[in-house]
């Protein structure tokens, strides 16, 4: 309520700030391109773990490389190590599925 007892205009709804899409996520607006593989490869090689596990969904998925399970598990697994969650969260996946690993219920949880 407002200092004049009114209700806040547009309280109770929720607004959806405009965020940028994080660099590893695919984004319905704009299509990714060698560019942007090129830039994570770079990126990767530096260390960053958001940029390890853009590139490792690019081999998982075959945007613009060969696909390459084994090379998206190890990329995965880097940027896990570093704590970065949406990799972690991937990892698990891909030893769920058995997708680049022995499938191993354990290491997916």
């Amino acid at each position: 309520v407002a200092a004049h007892g009114h209700a806040r205009r547009g309280a109770g709804r929720v607004r959806h700030a405009h965020r940028r899409v994080p660099s590893g996520a695919m984004s319905l607006k704009r299509k990714m391109t060698s560019n942007d593989v090129r830039r994570y490869e770079m990126d990767a090689k530096k260390g960053k773990a958001r940029a390890q596990c853009a590139l490792a969904c690019c081999f998982h998925h075959g945007h613009h490389v060969a696909q390459d399970d084994d090379e998206a598990v190890r990329l995965h697994a880097l940027a896990a190590a570093q704590g970065y969650a949406r990799a972690q969260c991937m990892l698990g996946r891909s030893y769920e599925r058995g997708t680049g690993v022995a499938q191993d219920w354990f290491e997916a949880v």
